[in-house]
């Protein structure tokens, strides 16, 4: 009970003390209330007394701020009352020698015209607005003036110098032909103008055509133009070849070709100065040095560098080649030169008027010569084709470059090469299954045909077209596979099927061949004839490597024309056969040495031995007589055939000869045993012409 009280008292006591602090703490809450309050009420006193003065200081200082813009407007309006004066002069002086001087001058002229034309239409806007055109018009005049006299064309020593990174597939990177052509302050200058003219000025954009044309004419047409004629000039001064017709692009009128026998392809409309790039001396390849086969040349060739183009003007595959390149370069350097002057989203209609007329002459020329290629193939000429070829390897050697550059110009454009290129690749791939055709059915003429049976010259100029084609192997091998529906083929795609193509001309080129031998009365020069053409024919697939080329198609390509050097032999050894049953010993009275031991021999088995040597000798004497004006052009195949005849001749030969030497049949013997074994080998050394 004691220990509650306890807690009773000592929680009363808290209770105090705590009544004690909330008394204390109310008295400091009150005190602060009013201290606020107090606060309150002086700040109100002090708005209420400030008010008054604000706004009416307020209101001073709208007064003054009016005052201050009327006196500067009424400044700026009268300073465009004197505008015309103080301008006059700075604008008849031009821009020539100060620029910026000059843009203020006509800032300010367009800031009157302005002013005139929404405060008043009073007799002061017309001379500002005839002061603010004749600046601009000089202003206009000095741009163009400034592009022209600094577009100059690149010389083509500069371009060859720069081409050649080109065919080696080089990016055309960092060029100096813009930084040649036109100095930064020029191009400061002309960007200047330029952004005045688009904002200040209010000129169209239209103006910029101007800038397209001077820098089509004066720089890319003008360089590629001289490129033409520095090429055609090194060409004369080097071959002699004279070039028919080749005018200046621009001065010198229009260059007109034959077209009434090369049709241009869906009728593009032909430029004036349509052929002035591209025209040049006629095509030509390299002439190819003869293989060591042995091949007769008593028969005129057919050269693949012949001149091909049967046109008033010729046209130079590897000047259209050089020109490409060129022209790659130069339009580089025009992008670099449109980031420097032309605003960007400007750029790419101004670089399609640099590019237009350029681009059009080089795809129609391209057309000019897949046309031309069209009619050489229908007058029989397939040299054509393997001199356009290059023309599709070197635009697949551009290709990267060629896209990434049309690629800043409209879609338009960016489809004219590759159009092109794929009307070529089919012409060419057309071109190739009309030669096949070509070859299988090569007439048979008497009058063509070699009368010794050497080399055929079908042979010789297929397997030198072949060759032309395994140059090209890629290109050559891409028409075809386009053609065959294949698009974008692979380097190992375009092989095989340029392979398989070979064996398919081979083929042909074999049964025309066998066809052709059939027309010889002497079974035997036709098997020689076809063991010459099949000879040559292997050896040059060696020999140019082709044979590599076509194994990725056919493997058995060398045996087989092994097998047929084989057959073509044991085909020719037939003719020796009447001569061997000469060496037979058939005649059973005779086959015995007893009987040829006698001391006298009967007249009937006298006059066989001696019909056996008689008839043995004019055999010999006649093969002899015909076969030494046959030739095998080939000396290891023609000691070949002549070993084999030694062999099988002198086998049979021999023994005869020992067997009857001491038989005395004939009082003259030496008028039937008219040979030794060794005359008889040396008489074979005598078969087939050595001069073939």
């Amino acid at each position: 009970m004691s220990s509650l009280m306890e807690k009773l008292k000592k929680d009363k006591e808290r209770i105090n003390q705590i009544e004690t602090k909330l008394t204390r703490s109310q008295k400091i809450t009150d005190n602060i209330v009013a201290n606020l309050t107090s606060l309150n009420n002086r700040l109100q006193q002090l708005d209420e007394a400030v008010l008054p003065v604000y706004i009416e200081t307020r209101g001073l200082q709208t007064k003054k701020d009016n005052l201050e813009n009327t006196l500067v407007c009424l400044n700026e309006a009268i300073a465009h009352y004197h505008v015309e004066s103080e301008t006059e002069s700075v604008i008849k002086a031009g821009p020539v020698n100060n620029l910026n001087v000059y843009v203020e001058a006509l800032e300010r002229i367009r800031e009157a015209k302005i002013f005139f034309s929404e405060v008043s239409l009073g007799p002061e806007l017309k001379p500002v607005k005839q002061l603010f055109e004749c600046g601009k018009d000089e202003l206009m005049r000095q741009f163009c003036g400034q592009l022209t006299a600094h577009s100059r064309p690149v010389a083509p020593q500069r371009l060859m110098e720069l081409t050649s990174d080109v065919e080696e597939g080089v990016e055309i990177i960092a060029l100096s032909i813009d930084d040649e052509q036109l100095s930064e302050n020029i191009r400061i200058e002309l960007r200047t103008i330029t952004n005045w003219l688009l904002t200040s000025g209010g000129q169209s954009p239209d103006f910029l055509l101007r800038y397209s044309r001077i820098r089509c004419e004066a720089t890319v047409l003008r360089s590629l133009n001289d490129l033409r004629d520095y090429l055609r000039c090194g060409s004369n001064s080097s071959t002699g070849v004279q070039s028919i017709g080749s005018p200046a692009l621009l001065s010198r009128g229009s260059v007109k070709l034959s077209t009434k026998d090369t049709p241009i392809k869906r009728g593009r409309r032909v430029t004036p100065s349509l052929r002035a790039v591209m025209a040049a001396s006629s095509v030509k390849s390299n002439r190819r040095s003869s293989i060591n086969t042995g091949v007769a040349s008593n028969t005129k060739r057919n050269s693949v560098c012949s001149e091909i183009w049967e046109m008033d003007s010729d046209i130079d595959i590897r000047t259209y080649c050089h020109i490409l390149n060129a022209w790659l370069i130069l339009l580089k350097a025009e992008l670099r030169l449109l980031d420097t002057i032309i605003p960007h989203k400007y750029q790419t209609t101004v670089f399609d008027g640099i590019i237009e007329n350029s681009l059009d002459l080089l795809v129609t020329e391209g057309e000019t010569i897949g046309g031309v290629m069209i009619h050489s193939v229908a007058s029989g000429n397939f040299n054509a084709i393997v001199s356009t070829i290059p023309v599709l390897k070197h635009f697949a050697s551009i290709q990267p470059q060629l896209e990434s550059i049309l690629l800043q110009s409209h879609q338009n454009n960016r489809h004219k090469f590759p159009q092109l290129i794929r009307y070529l690749q089919e012409k060419v791939a057309q071109g190739l299954t009309d030669y096949i055709e070509s070859v299988k059915n090569d007439p048979e003429k008497q009058s063509n045909m070699p009368k010794d049976g050497t080399v055929h010259e079908l042979a010789r100029n297929t397997l030198m077209f072949l060759e032309q084609l395994g140059e090209f192997s890629e290109a050559a091998g891409a028409c075809i596979s386009v053609q065959e529906g294949r698009e974008a083929p692979t380097a190992r795609i375009s092989r095989f099927t340029l392979a398989s193509y070979m064996v398919k001309v081979l083929g042909s080129l074999s049964l025309n061949l066998e066809l052709k031998a059939k027309s010889y009365d002497d079974s035997s020069l036709a098997c020689i004839f076809l063991l010459n053409n099949y000879n040559y024919i292997l050896k040059t697939l060696k020999f140019k490597d082709l044979i590599k080329l076509i194994s990725i198609h056919s493997k058995d390509i060398e045996s087989d024309y092994e097998d047929k050097k084989c057959q073509q032999m044991e085909g020719y050894s037939r003719c020796w056969n009447k001569t061997m049953q000469f060496l037979s010993d058939n005649y059973k009275p005779l086959s015995s040495n007893q009987a040829l031991n006698q001391p006298k021999l009967k007249d009937k088995d006298r006059q066989i031995i001696k019909d056996k040597f008689q008839g043995f000798n004019d055999e010999l004497e006649g093969l002899l007589s015909v076969q030494k004006r046959w030739a095998i052009p080939d000396v290891d195949l023609r000691e070949s055939l002549i070993n084999r005849n030694e062999s099988y001749i002198f086998c049979a030969y021999e023994p005869f000869y020992e067997k009857f030497l001491t038989v005395p049949f004939s009082k003259n013997l030496d008028k039937y045993i008219k040979f030794t074994p060794s005359q008889i080998g040396e008489l074979l050394a005598q078969f087939f012409d050595t001069s073939a």
